[in-house]
């Protein structure tokens, strides 16, 4: 076991139940796909896994380092690529030698060396993400949690982005937690998971 989330109850303001008494587990390089519809605590639950939020009730373990891929980029736009690859470094007393080898070595996998020193608002949206996903996974993330990590591309881009996503998982043996609206790639996953009012469901798939 990796990560464990053990009868969680979350609140919303004023009385709003969002999680109420949820479970799970994740292993070691396992991939675990938690859907739900809109409104129903993905980015809650991404988030609390995260340690962004905390629970009212229950507890959170996570044994592993732990990066995020919001669905909202949080990367600067006047900042190269490189630079806004280096920002988990901020948080890292890693030597800038160290530094330059992951962030250079990141962009060589996803063949972006050429882009190292373009600012972020100049490249593609694919290649925005790319960017997203490095930073998420630079300082030796082994638990990588995406909340909805394709967000805004188009269908080619989108299925340029998972297989680049999936290689990069199985490279860096990183357990996976993706966060997704309905069960379009479940099949790419172990374990599948449904957010059911306040609950996780498992959800069987061949």
């Amino acid at each position: 076991m990796i990560a464990e989330m053990k009868d969680v109850t979350k609140w919303y303001g004023e009385g709003k139940l969002v999680f109420d008494r949820a479970s799970f587990k994740i292993d070691e390089n396992e991939r675990v796909l938690i859907t739900g519809s809109s409104g129903s605590g993905k980015t809650t639950m991404a988030r609390l896994l995260c340690g962004m939020t905390r629970a009212d009730e229950g507890d959170i373990v996570c044994e592993a380092k732990t990066g995020m891929m919001p669905e909202e980029d949080i990367g600067l736009d006047n900042l190269t690529a490189a630079e806004n690859i280096c920002i988990p470094f901020l948080f890292n007393a890693a030597p800038a030698k160290v530094r330059r080898e992951h962030v250079f070595a990141l962009l060589e996998y996803f063949n972006m060396e050429n882009k190292a020193k373009v600012k972020l608002r100049l490249l593609t949206p694919l290649e925005h993400k790319y960017v997203s996903l490095m930073r998420a996974v630079v300082c030796g993330t082994k638990l990588l949690i995406a909340d909805e990590p394709a967000a805004g591309l188009c269908k080619s881009d989108r299925i340029l982005f998972y297989h680049q996503l999936f290689h990069i998982v199985q490279k860096l043996q990183m357990s996976f937690v993706c966060f997704l609206d309905d069960l379009t790639a479940a099949d790419m996953f172990d374990k599948v998971l449904q957010i059911k009012e306040g609950k996780l469901v498992e959800v069987q798939h061949d």
